[in-house]
């Protein structure tokens, strides 16, 4: 029988004290990257791993603060899922790479296509008549 292990959870206040920050920090950053988090208040909320991988994330890349040491400290954490997420991304920008190919791909086939049935009557009246040359 498989055992389901429990992924560990984390406080906001925990997650605010490993940062050096307050947990008005840690919940004005999640409205912006994790909308969907549903926050209520008066009632602790518990982040995933996968949740304070996004927040320190999206921190990384947006973090205009004065507050250096939240700044320093944002872009020096990292989780075990932080290489994941890199690799996730990266997946990602090569879906959208592809499409984009096979888009240009598809216009220039259809480009072709009709510059083919442009000229087959004329390749057809070369054919018909190349012994006349």
């Amino acid at each position: 029988m498989n055992e389901l292990t429990a992924e560990r959870m984390f406080t906001t206040k925990e997650v605010a004290e490993q940062l050096h920050t307050s947990p008005k920090v840690i919940l004005e950053n999640s409205r912006k990257y994790l909308p969907d988090k549903i926050i209520e208040n008066g009632k602790t909320t518990y982040w995933s791993k996968g949740e304070i991988t996004i927040l320190l994330d999206c921190a990384k890349v947006n973090s205009h603060r004065t507050d250096t040491t939240f700044t320093k400290l944002v872009k020096a954490t990292e989780t075990d899922l932080t290489p994941a997420l890199k690799i996730k991304k990266a997946l990602e920008l090569m879906q959208e790479g592809y499409e984009k190919e096979l888009e240009r791909l598809r216009i220039l086939n259809a480009e072709k296509e009709k510059q083919l049935q442009e000229q087959a009557p004329k390749v057809g009246f070369w054919l018909r008549h190349k012994t006349c040359f």
